[in-house]
């Protein structure tokens, strides 16, 4: 595209100014469309239910799973998602109550919270490491006797 010429009564100017303004209304009407939705503790209060509810459902279905094939993939998943609904529930404390608890009491509550989710990591490492070392050579030689 060639710029405009003099000789067609438009100077640069003119084509500059138009481009911005062009621009201008379009980054108005893209601000006008988007909508900026601010979350707050009432929305991670909501999150934090929906993610105890499905995090309670898979816990029961890989505990199901665990015992009536004695997979321990899937009593490890049972366990994992055990930890997670602790941590929506520990979430759900901290949330609890917002807007009509002071901010300090607030921020004590995701300290606690914070300390809660390490232990049951913690507890978690603790539960699933296993009792003996085991390597397939150790299995061949035992069941070979």
């Amino acid at each position: 595209m060639e710029p405009a010429s003099p000789q067609e009564g438009h100077t640069r100017e003119d084509t500059s100014a138009a481009v911005e303004s062009v621009l201008q209304r379009a980054a108005e009407q893209a601000q006008r469309s988007t909508t900026t939705k601010k979350y707050g503790p009432k929305d991670a209060y909501n999150v934090s239910v929906a993610s105890l509810i499905l995090t309670v459902c898979a816990f029961c279905a890989g505990l199901a799973i665990s015992v009536h094939s004695s997979s321990s993939a899937a009593l490890g998943y049972a366990l994992e998602n055990g930890v997670d609904a602790v941590g929506s529930v520990l979430v759900l404390w901290r949330f609890w109550g917002a807007g009509t608890v002071s901010e300090a009491q607030l921020e004590l509550r995701e300290k606690r919270a914070d300390v809660g989710i390490a232990i049951m990591f913690v507890l978690l490492g603790w539960l699933v490491r296993p009792r003996r070392p085991f390597t397939p050579s150790t299995r061949l030689v035992s069941s070979s006797q």
